[in-house]
């Protein structure tokens, strides 16, 4: 619906409700009046609220998912909470990183609008979450996240408004790993057995048990594997005598901190991404999807769980991810580009029944999850909202039709001690990026047809006037002053800083 058209509802229910009032007082009064209103008939009346249940997994990227054409089984549950849902195959990220994603999958509005230009900011106070209108729409309201008060997904940024419970990681005492997608999930399903009953409840989970392992962490390996999940989920994909070497060193470090410190080598030109050797790169991949499958197993019992309850056929549930996680698919390791394997992110919304099943091409973006889940709850859509409801019809979409051809904008802004910025522009099958745009020696950019070129591989040079239109219309969104400001959480402040340090966002 459009903000016109939205004023022009709202104005009607005013409207209408003024007319029932004076007929009262007519009546009152002993004056005539039109005929006594009538209660709305049962066929007019809405359906009652549904639960919504919007599941996070951090760094989880789209193509390793076998619902997206995977071909290792990583992802039995999901595969199969997929198939009895609608599917979107072009979701896209706002950045590659978790706060200003995040910030976008629970405000509805670009980060880049609510000024998250740092890894400092919080949520503007006046920008409400979809946690807060939902409440005000009589929900129950429940957080389990991976993340510390003041992490990226933590209550002090802005996220923990609107939730009567936001319960931070560890979730259990004596965790061998501070975020476990087991803990997450016993904390929804014990708080799932003491909710009200009789309210429709909003449950937000976010676990970060696919992202590589805090640089703080101890090793539950002596080779301290970059991503990491206790046994018999560590060798799922790959045996333990096949990956024999160290992941650590004094110089390097251990954990998420080592592929730090490779993307430093190959920014600063100490390391050639295309000498890295193969197997170590396949096994990375495999104790990544390994981790995958251990959220997998985990999100199963908490489907199981609802399925006891008699709650998953009437609720609303969406799995999404904030980014993905690079492979020297390009030049780096992690999240740190905005090529697709960073920002497509998977997008599956299982409706109550009768459940729509479709798979979706449309270009979307993570801040459509908000005016879908209040059109959803029967509740209003506030006008600053930016993101659009998602579509259900049944066809798959062209990618290619003139529906599809939203600018989506990304970036990578992110202090660190070797800077690297970048930008990235999409327009239906072209997308430009910009690296470093602040930096006249390092300064590259590059078009690709999405289209003939899926991949990202080969970068077009023909197209000048559309590379200058595209840089424009990035320009343009850069110099646009943000709707509103959330503070920053400077440095001092943080009690615990090092863990926020130990994450490698910060040095």
């Amino acid at each position: 619906m459009s903000r016109k058209h939205r004023i022009r509802e709202e104005t009607g229910n005013k409207a209408s409700s003024l007319g029932v009032a004076l007929s009262w007082l007519l009546i009152l009064l002993g004056c005539s009046s039109p005929e006594p209103p009538q209660a709305p008939s049962p066929e007019t009346e809405p359906a009652p609220a549904p639960a919504i249940i919007l599941i996070s997994i951090d760094t989880l990227r789209a193509d390793h998912l076998g619902s997206y054409g995977y071909s290792r089984d990583t992802s039995p549950r999901i595969d199969a909470l997929a198939h009895d849902s609608v599917r979107f195959t072009s979701a896209f990220a706002p950045t590659p990183w978790t706060l200003p994603s995040h910030a976008s999958m629970l405000t509805g509005m670009h980060p880049y609008e609510i000024g998250i230009d740092n890894s400092y900011r919080t949520i503007p106070p006046e920008i409400p979450t979809v946690s807060e209108l939902l409440a005000r729409s009589g929900y129950q309201t429940a957080a389990f996240v991976d993340s510390d008060p003041k992490g990226f997904v933590g209550a002090e940024r802005g996220f923990g408004r609107g939730f009567e419970v936001y319960q931070h990681s560890p979730h259990q005492p004596g965790l061998a790993q501070r975020f476990d997608m087991a803990a997450t999930v016993d904390g929804a399903l014990d708080w799932l057995k003491d909710r009200d009953p009789l309210r429709p409840f909003f449950l937000f989970l976010h676990t970060k048990s696919v992202h590589a392992v805090p640089n703080d962490a101890e090793c539950l390996d002596p080779r301290c594997f970059p991503y990491e999940k206790p046994e018999p989920w560590q060798f799922r994909f790959i045996s333990s005598d096949q990956a024999p070497a160290s992941w650590t060193s004094p110089e390097d470090g251990a954990g998420q901190r080592y592929l730090w410190s490779l993307n430093a080598k190959i920014l600063e030109g100490e390391l050639d991404p295309k000498a890295y050797p193969e197997d170590r790169l396949d096994q990375l991949k495999a104790f990544y999807d390994a981790g995958i499958y251990y959220v997998d197993f985990h999100l199963g019992r908490l489907f199981d769980d609802l399925k006891q309850r008699g709650l998953f056929e009437t609720s609303v549930i969406v799995v999404t991810s904030d980014h993905g996680e690079a492979f020297l698919d390009h030049s780096l390791f992690m999240h740190q580009e905005v090529y697709d394997p960073l920002l497509r992110v998977p997008l599956i919304v299982r409706l109550p029944n009768p459940a729509p099943r479709a798979v979706r091409a449309d270009q979307v973006v993570l801040a459509d999850i908000v005016p879908t889940l209040l059109q959803q709850a029967n509740a209003p859509i506030p006008q600053h909202v930016t993101g659009r409801s998602l579509p259900w019809t049944s066809e798959a979409n062209n990618p290619r039709t003139a529906g599809s051809l939203r600018e989506i904008f990304s970036y990578y802004l992110f202090p660190r001690k070797f800077s690297y910025h970048s930008l990235a522009l999409r327009r239906g099958d072209w997308k430009l990026i910009v690296h470093n745009p602040e930096s006249p020696d390092r300064f590259r950019q590059e078009l690709y047809n999405l289209a003939q070129d899926p991949a990202e591989r080969q970068p077009v040079s023909g197209q000048p006037l559309l590379t200058e239109e595209l840089r424009q219309t990035l320009r343009h969104r850069l110099r646009q002053a943000p709707v509103a400001q959330g503070a920053e959480l400077l440095q001092q402040d943080f009690p615990n800083l090092e863990a926020i340090r130990a994450l490698g966002y910060i040095e």
